[in-house]
Formats: structure tokens, C-alpha cells, sequence
């Protein structure tokens, strides 16, 4: 990730956070491996070898399996799941490592996100995390395998000015043990929440999801 351009190597641009290469006038277009109607997964790799040509097997997102990425060389790129897709790379956080240039699509608040989807956040200040919930009335669709663009928040980490920091969500830290909420803009009584495959709504702080967010329902007074 980044915080500028004087941040990414040369001859190279940060947008939206990350380090992206120069655009030409033609896009790079591929084979999309997984096309077709219906959920679709990126291939789970052990190596390169195992994504074909132009593939890349790498792990972003996700802490144990990698997944087949496409590699690429202008901004515009189709992922392996042959969708739009930008070419990124950027700084692992803690080894200073610089990721290899790969075709990813990127995902908005609280919109799903992860390796298997080929699909980052578009904010840097967010994190792709699995909340951890099926939707019972979705049989055909696990939703607990989804990851979601959220912006972290408690009380030693505040959110942007409009938004209150939701309890709807709890999220704990793996290393440190520290919980956070998530970033929610202004909701009212009544208004629609809960967990699908392609993102989660969550009610601001003071509100809560009823019956809950992995069912569903609405924005409900929450506490004193």
C-alpha cells in the first residue's frame, strides 16, 4: 500500500492507495478461468505452475490457502475469474516485501472481498475481513465464506467525521486480542440490514439488526 507517489518505484502511480502501473491505450485482456453462470471460486494453487500461463498463485487475503491470480502489466486487467480487474502491487505490512504485479477487482464498503474472488479494498484504510455468518435463507450460497471491505473502529481508533463506530459486527484481533467495531455512515429505524454473498449492512451505533445481522432484517434502538 501506499501514501503517495514518492512511495511506489519509479514510473509508477498510487491510486486509491496502491501502487499501480502506468496505463496504455490498449487493455490487457485474458481468459477468465471459472467463467460462467453461477458462484464462482478462484483456483486454490500450490505454485504458479498450477494457474496456467500468466497465472500467479498468491495469497493476499486469505491466512492459509493461496489462490490462482493473473499477472499483468497495464492498469486495466481481467482477473482470473474474468472479470474488470486493476493491476496492483503492494508492501506486505511487516516484511516490507513487494507483492508480484497482480489483476485484482476492487471491492467498495463493506462489499465482499478475498483471494477466492480475486478482490481487494478499494480503500486502503479497510480491511477485507469474514464476519463469520451463513444466511440461513440462502441455501444455495455460504456466506460465511465471504470476506468484507470494513473500516476497523473502537475508541483508540475513531471514524472519519459522519460515521459512528457499529457494534453490529465485533471484529478481534488474532494477534493482539483487541476488539473493533466497524465504520457505519448515519442509518435510521427501519432501514434494511444483514448479510448477503455480496455485502453486509450494518446499522449505526445506538442501532442494532434485528433479529441479526447473518438473518437479516432492520435497524432497531439498540442500549439505554
Amino acid at each position: 500500500m501506499c501514501y503517495g507517489n514518492d512511495t511506489c518505484d519509479s514510473a509508477l502511480a498510487c491510486v486509491d492507495g496502491w501502487c499501480v502501473a502506468a496505463d496504455s491505450s490498449e487493455a490487457q485482456h485474458g481468459e477468465g478461468e471459472g467463467e460462467g453462470e453461477g458462484e464462482q471460486y478462484a483456483v486454490i494453487c500450490g505454485d504458479d505452475a498450477d494457474c496456467g500461463d500468466g497465472g500467479l498463485c498468491f495469497r493476499a487475503i486469505d491466512p492459509q490457502d493461496s489462490y490462482c491470480y493473473r499477472s499483468c502489466t497495464t492498469l486495466a486487467c481481467t482477473t482470473s475469474l474474468g472479470n474488470d480487474g486493476s493491476c496492483l502491487s503492494y508492501t506486505v505490512p511487516g516484511t516490507g516485501e513487494q507483492t508480484p504485479w497482480m489483476c485484482a477487482s476492487l471491492a467498495p464498503t463493506f462489499e465482499r472481498c478475498g483471494d477466492e474472488f480475486n478482490t481487494v479494498c478499494a480503500d486502503f484504510d479497510e480491511r477485507c475481513v469474514r464476519v463469520g455468518f451463513d444466511n440461513p435463507e440462502t441455501s444455495d450460497v455460504d456466506e460465511s465464506r465471504s470476506r468484507y471491505c470494513l473500516h476497523f473502529c473502537n475508541d483508540n481508533r475513531p471514524c472519519p467525521d459522519g460515521e459512528s463506530c457499529a457494534s453490529d459486527v465485533a471484529i478481534i484481533s488474532p494477534t493482539t486480542g483487541e476488539t473493533f467495531g466497524a465504520c457505519t455512515p448515519p442509518t435510521e429505524i427501519g432501514d434494511q440490514c444483514g448479510l448477503t454473498a455480496e455485502r453486509v449492512a450494518i446499522c449505526q451505533q445506538g442501532q442494532a439488526c434485528a433479529p441479526s445481522v447473518m438473518a437479516g432484517g432492520t435497524c432497531v434502538s439498540f442500549g439505554p
